[in-house]
């Protein structure tokens, strides 16, 4: 395992390299979601902090959408218990599912009418493809 993870970061260094992907002085924000990607990333990013030469921070944050099954406060502690400052940024999100498309006047009604009857601060809309307009292809896949 430890073998893999070294070969990550060599990886990971040399496309910082080539990319220039972090120059001296950068402060990099990570958004944990809890997920390995985020938690590898975050081990990566300390791994080069510890050897790249030049000197950059980063931090973690967790948008947390605020349904119980989201446990943003363990993502909080692990990112603590490894010395990373992490801050969770609670979001109120309505979510709409439209099968008419493309955007109109009517969706933007239904916007500001679900964030007028929610609260929310943000309104994210699912819509319909053309094909699935009617739909009849939806049901079948």
């Amino acid at each position: 395992m430890a073998d893999d993870f070294s070969e990550l970061c060599r990886r990971e260094g040399e496309a910082v390299v080539k990319y220039r992907m972090i120059a001296g002085g950068d402060r990099i924000l990570v958004g944990a979601s809890g997920g390995k990607d985020s938690f590898i990333l975050l081990h990566v990013l300390e791994h080069l902090r510890q050897v790249a030469p030049v000197e950059f921070t980063f931090s973690a944050a967790t948008f947390d959408p605020g349904y119980p099954e989201f446990d943003a406060p363990r993502i909080a502690e692990y990112c603590r218990a490894h010395g990373w400052e992490h801050k969770i940024v609670k979001l109120d999100i309505a979510g709409i599912i439209a099968e008419y498309n493309p955007f109109h006047r009517g969706h933007a009604r239904h916007i500001a009418m679900t964030r007028e009857a929610t609260g929310c601060d943000y309104v994210v809309a699912c819509m319909a493809g053309h094909f699935t307009q009617r739909g009849d292809p939806a049901a079948l896949s």
